[in-house]
């Protein structure tokens, strides 16, 4: 897996960060998200002189004049409670979580590892039915200090280097469904296939769908389930079959998370693909 590579240069001592990974991003991150501290941690904050700097698909936590926290008031653990935004709307499209927006998400560092969740990707475990506020998909709670690792009068059990802690998102399987449009001779529509460059073609059914707007097409789930991506790494091509196999190629567009809904009937997502014969 990625890990966060990012130093954050200063003349503060960096504490820890939180980076939120996802893998339907090319990066490896995703980076539409604000990390936004409570009111309640805001002012320990300023107690602790300690300063939040955003940085891609995350924060650090620096530490100002630390060397004051060095005594035995600041013993006692630490509790730090941020919100995180997603500023994408299609967010829940690719992301393999509950598709609700009623659902939220809770992140805490109380596992083995540095990861803000119990398995390796985010998943039901997290979710929670409480309301944190407009636009807010999740709450992080760090609970810090419990060792005097940062503050206190024990110096020597100090940590001398940053906890880098992760949030990570996995992307969505789907399967696809090709919509043939503009079909001018119907008899020619079992004489298509589908083939991906450099494989043999694949033998698909294509069928008559009234489409929401009353249009008809001529539609075909693909057999193969596909992760959604920002950038797939396979070209489908749609070919008519005759003699020579050569007569007719187009190029099918790249999956589309604009076009990635649940479907009741086959109770999984469908990502639809329009191709204009």
């Amino acid at each position: 897996m990625l890990q966060n590579s990012f130093k954050y240069s200063s003349n503060h001592r960096q504490l820890i960060s939180v980076t939120v990974y996802h893998n339907y991003f090319t990066s490896g991150i995703i980076e539409k998200i604000r990390i936004i501290p409570s009111m309640e941690t805001a002012e320990l904050l300023k107690d602790y002189q300690l300063k939040i700097k955003a940085i891609p698909a995350g924060i650090v936590l620096l530490g100002d004049n630390i060397e004051r926290c060095n005594s035995a008031s600041f013993n006692n653990e630490v509790q730090l409670d941020f919100y995180l935004f997603v500023d994408d709307i299609y967010f829940l499209n690719y992301t393999d979580i509950t598709y609700s927006t009623d659902k939220r998400l809770l992140f805490t560092n109380d596992f083995s590892n540095t990861n803000l969740h119990s398995k390796d990707y985010t998943d039901k475990d997290c979710e929670t039915d409480a309301y944190f506020g407009k636009g807010i998909i999740g709450k992080i709670t760090l609970n810090l200090n419990k060792n005097n690792e940062f503050f206190g009068e024990l110096i020597d059990k100090r940590l001398k280097e940053s906890v880098n802690y992760s949030i990570r998102f996995k992307a969505r399987q789907s399967i696809v469904r090709y919509n043939l449009t503009n079909i001018q001779d119907e008899k020619e529509i079992a004489d298509y296939v589908i083939e991906e460059e450099g494989k043999k073609a694949i033998e698909v059914s294509f069928q008559k769908r009234i489409l929401s707007n009353g249009k008809n097409v001529y539609a075909a789930i693909s057999p193969n389930t596909i992760m959604v991506k920002e950038q797939q790494d396979f070209k489908y091509y749609l070919k008519k079959k005759d003699q020579t196999f050569h007569n007719y190629k187009k190029y099918i567009p790249q999956p589309s998370i604009n076009n990635l809904s649940f479907s009741n009937i086959h109770d999984t997502f469908i990502t639809d693909i329009y191709i204009n014969i």
